[in-house]
């Protein structure tokens, strides 16, 4: 398990210089962007430092909508960092603002990939999971949890 932490830690490492030169000698390009929003997946789910990657996916996304609209790669870009932006809004508590970002990624999704597209039902059900973890908070979890049954809305889109 050490050696998968120590990878992570050399990720991270890679994709801060990364960073860096790129903004250096490039600018924001998308290649910067990309590499701004692998960093926070990394650090989302390595780490689970909500708040950075939260502000990682906003500097991200606030690239891509600087892209020009007949960028074929903006829309597809925006609604995954969406998507991931939702996600750490919701693992910090930030359950409004967490499904208005998620509903904004289905939206997105919807048009750029299909309604039926797997990663389109996977920011569906957690825009479910993010509209219902208020009520499930206030109630000490749901009436299925304290029965004994669990209802896993995860997926790995």
């Amino acid at each position: 398990m050490e050696v998968i932490k120590e990878e992570y830690t050399e990720a991270e490492l890679f994709q801060r210089e990364e960073i860096k030169a790129r903004r250096q000698i490039e600018g924001v390009t998308k290649n910067t962007l990309g590499a701004i929003s692998l960093l926070a997946r990394i650090i989302l789910e390595q780490y689970e430092d909500y708040a950075e990657a939260e502000q990682l996916y906003r500097e991200s996304i606030t690239g891509w909508k600087n892209f020009d609209d007949s960028d074929s790669d903006a829309p597809l870009k925006i609604s995954s960092d969406l998507f991931w932006l939702g996600r750490a809004l919701h693992e910090q508590g930030k359950y409004t603002e967490a499904e208005v970002t998620l509903r904004g990624s289905v939206q997105c999704r919807t048009i750029v990939q299909g309604v039926y597209h797997p990663a389109t039902e996977g920011a569906r059900k957690h825009l479910l999971r993010a509209t219902m973890a208020p009520r499930m908070s206030t109630q000490g979890g749901s009436k299925m949890e304290s029965s004994g049954e669990k209802l896993d809305l995860r997926t790995d889109s």
